[in-house]
């Protein structure tokens, strides 16, 4: 179509446009004759594009710079008109090219404001699209460096501005609570879709955030980036990894169970006993190979039932909610039929006006007033439910926006309390591949997600964090060994102490989170070490 700014977005050509050689002419890209401006019937549309106008030579008239659907650049016109009369004479292809020219797979957008609140008015570019975009390098930043009443000037600062401040994994992130090692603060695992692939394949993942901080304080640093090498079944098979803590064996620590793309289960189960580090392995039995809950399966572990056996409850991306009862014959030997015992809990429906799917992702919470499910959705919203049973008959829905939440499509809550005041926390996943911490008003009523020990004591551990030594003190003067884990639960020193004085060599350990384990005349204490060099 002829455009009142005499140019012609073909979408042939690479961000390249057709442009009027007179003002007053529509310009002619093609043989045949001119197409004349109708909006009005023509079925005929462009499959989309991104518009920003601004002024470059501050003339008063205004640029556009054009992103494209098709194309993974911008295009640049300068505007030889009037503030009236556009007229578009020029174009940059690969705008900018005096600098980094955006390069942005799946259509780009522009946007013009003041990032670092300079006064002056930056670019920014991201793609324009929910997803199957770039979610990693996913928000350049071009700074407006420009002196005086110049037109801007944009420089390029960073293809992941506000990206790599926070965590952010790519896209649709699984959050799961539980100690992972031992040493009594609340650690996350996220599991995710995987970071934007133009290749075939994906690269799914497990993260494991250790929490660094304190009892009241955590505060979480990123320790594996393909904890238990959950990327082997990635490439060509299976992705989008739900995780869940919970006792599947009855040995009275946490196992794993992770949902996945293929509606598979996998198991985890834990060696390491009772408040020590995680010691998982994966089993094998074919049991866990045959579950199928279907697409995109969000699992939790609890007894639902209320006969002492763990059983598993989880989403799905139909927008059910599959019930699968454990009939193992005892607590430690779980056993689990291929196909859901009850196919839609509770009558629980999740898909929402518009949408063909639901992306349920449930978590099960303790209340004073009995057990309440909560399940993310598609669109973001959280709904609630009470008075659960292992039944298809209807659940009564007691919110369907728990506390205004709308932190994106693919919601998925975890919920624990992380600081230790009785109240808990909510850690909420999205499509968006981030993680958000809310405080709810809860009370902590649940099972604890970290199984505890009572004959654990705290070491007192200085300096912390260290670079070449450390010490560590033991309660009591007895001979003391110790033994130091990394976040996987592998040894890497060990030692033993005449008292409970502790002065141990980390310059040659890598950076990272270790724990401290020390054994002295009965008493078992444990410890975070922090290097850093």
């Amino acid at each position: 179509m002829c455009i009142r700014d005499r140019f012609y977005e073909t979408g042939l050509a690479l961000c390249s446009n057709c442009l009027s050689g007179d003002a007053t002419q529509c310009v002619s890209c093609f043989a045949g004759p001119p197409i004349v401006e109708d909006r009005g019937g023509d079925p005929v549309r462009h499959a989309g594009s991104t518009v920003l106008p601004y002024d470059q030579d501050g003339d008063g008239d205004m640029e556009v710079i054009l992103g494209d659907l098709s194309f993974n650049c911008f295009n640049m016109m300068t505007n030889g008109g009037t503030p009236k009369q556009a007229w578009m004479i020029a174009q940059d292809t690969a705008f900018p090219k005096y600098d980094v020219p955006v390069e942005i797979p799946v259509f780009p957008a522009a946007f013009y404001t003041d990032v670092d609140n300079d006064g002056k008015k930056d670019l920014l570019a991201a793609p324009n699209v929910k997803t199957l975009a770039e979610d990693q390098n996913c928000l350049w930043w071009y700074k407006n460096t420009a002196v005086g009443s110049a037109g801007p000037h944009f420089e390029f600062q960073t293809k992941s501005l506000l990206v790599n401040d926070m965590i952010d994994l790519g896209s649709a992130t699984h959050p799961a609570v539980a100690d992972v090692n031992g040493d009594g603060l609340l650690d996350l695992v996220v599991g995710t879709y995987g970071f934007f692939a133009s290749s075939k394949g994906t690269n799914a993942r497990l993260y494991l955030y250790l929490n660094v901080g304190s009892p009241n304080a955590p505060q979480f640093m990123l320790a594996d980036k393909n904890w238990l090498n959950m990327g082997e079944f990635a490439p060509d098979n299976d992705y989008d990894f739900a995780p869940a803590f919970g006792d599947i064996d009855g040995d009275n620590d946490l196992d794993l169970i992770v949902g996945s793309n293929l509606g598979w289960v996998y198991c985890y189960t834990n060696s390491g006993g009772p408040g020590n580090p995680m010691v998982l392995e994966r089993d094998f039995n074919v049991m866990w190979q045959a579950i199928e809950i279907g697409i995109a399966s969000s699992p939790v572990i609890f007894d639902l039932d209320g006969d002492g056996l763990n059983d598993i409850v989880s989403g799905a991306r139909k927008g059910n909610i599959s019930f699968l009862k454990n009939i193992g014959p005892s607590v430690t030997e779980p056993k689990f039929a291929s196909t859901a015992t009850v196919k839609n809990l509770g009558a629980i429906n999740t898909v929402q006006t518009g949408n063909s799917f639901g992306w349920s992702a449930p978590a099960i919470v303790a209340t004073p007033t009995g057990n309440v499910l909560v399940t993310g959705t598609n669109n973001g919203n959280l709904m609630v439910y009470n008075n659960l049973s292992a039944t298809a008959t209807a659940f009564p829905k007691i919110d369907n926006a728990f506390g205004n939440v709308m932190e994106g499509y693919r919601s998925h809550p975890v919920f624990a309390d992380f600081d230790e005041d009785g109240i808990l926390e909510m850690v909420l996943g999205n499509q968006r591949g981030g993680l958000s911490f809310f405080k709810t008003e809860m009370m902590d009523c649940t099972v604890p997600t970290h199984t505890t020990n009572a004959n654990l004591q705290p070491l007192r551990i200085s300096p912390n964090p260290a670079r070449h030594w450390t010490r560590a003190e033991m309660p009591g003067q007895e001979p003391t060994r110790w033994l130091a884990l990394d976040a996987l639960g592998r040894k890497v020193a060990e030692g033993e102490a005449p008292n409970g004085v502790l002065n141990i060599q980390v310059t040659n350990w890598l950076p990272g989170v270790y724990v401290l384990e020390a054994v002295s005349g009965g008493q078992r204490a444990v410890g975070r070490i922090i290097v850093q060099h």
